[in-house]
């Protein structure tokens, strides 16, 4: 998204340089200008080398130039009068911009570098806690041996009334034994007990929450939160229960897969909440 805007200022204020050095030149004739919140706009007509007339604003012209022939070049994107320094500020302005767009990719590498190194550490790490490598359907250990699956549509449980087919699911062990089902929206995340439908734990006020999911019971009391992990730049969270001990952490690994490390003490329960969010709202980009 930012990218595009890094980029057409800088090709626009390219064309200008081009028409300055390299454009067809021409003899202008000014024929009429208007006054605007901008300053002066003048436009000219001209006889190109085909002999095809032509007729067009003239950039770099004011009113002192009404009525005058005046030399000037044709580019991709208008007429310019005058020499290559009268664009001196938009020039600049896209130098400042490719800059800036060359820092944000440099800081981003930068960032995505040292979030890698953090999710490789979790996964090996020692101790007892189980790691995960989740993608967008599909939780495996480091090994690859497949842990738990998102199954969409699965034919083995019904719809719910009301709910959205596109988003309900069920999660399945390595086994293939159901082990929960899920629906979610925009706002919220909701793991199901198979069979019976109904709310095991949710996700919920996702919009509401600024950057701290609440992981509750079907009563609404707090079972965990996911956290940004302080001392990282960003995409590394902790699961803290509600007394503050990490029940987990994960990062991104890389494109669209999360390294995740849930320990001993962390509950079936939130796990699977967990993993509920990283299949589906807290999918790795």
């Amino acid at each position: 998204m930012v990218a595009p805007v890094f980029l057409v200022f800088p090709l626009w204020a390219g064309t200008v340089i081009y028409t300055h050095l390299w454009g067809q030149e021409v003899m202008v004739e000014i024929e009429r200008c208007s006054h605007s919140r901008s300053g002066w706009e003048c436009r000219g007509s001209w006889t190109d080398s085909r002999g095809g007339r032509h007729s067009a604003e003239v950039a770099h012209t004011d009113i002192n130039d009404k009525g005058r022939s005046l030399k000037a070049r044709t580019g991709p994107f208008g007429v310019h009068a005058g020499s290559l320094w009268q664009d001196t500020p938009l020039l600049l302005a896209a130098g400042l911009f490719l800059a800036g767009g060359a820092a944000i990719v440099l800081l981003s590498r930068f960032v995505n570098r040292e979030v890698a190194q953090v999710a490789q550490r979790i996964l090996t790490d020692p101790g007892p806690a189980l790691t995960l490598l989740v993608d967008r359907s599909t939780a495996r250990r480091p090994d690859g041996q497949e842990y738990a699956l998102l199954r969409l549509g699965d034919p083995e449980l019904p719809l719910p009334p009301g709910t959205d087919a596109e988003r309900y699911a069920t999660l399945r062990r390595s086994d293939g034994r159901i082990s929960s089902s899920l629906t979610w929206s925009d706002d919220e995340v909701r793991l199901l007990e198979p069979g019976r439908m109904t709310v095991e734990a949710r996700i919920p006020h996702l919009d509401l929450q600024s950057g701290r999911p609440r992981i509750e019971n079907a009563e609404g009391r707090l079972l965990a939160e996911i956290v940004r992990a302080s001392g990282h730049t960003g995409n590394v969270y902790c699961i803290a229960a509600p007394d503050g001990t990490e029940l987990g952490r994960f990062a991104r690994l890389r494109r669209r897969t999360w390294a995740l490390r849930l320990e001993p003490g962390c509950s079936t329960l939130v796990a699977d909440m967990v993993l509920a969010h990283l299949f589906t709202v807290g999918r790795a980009a």
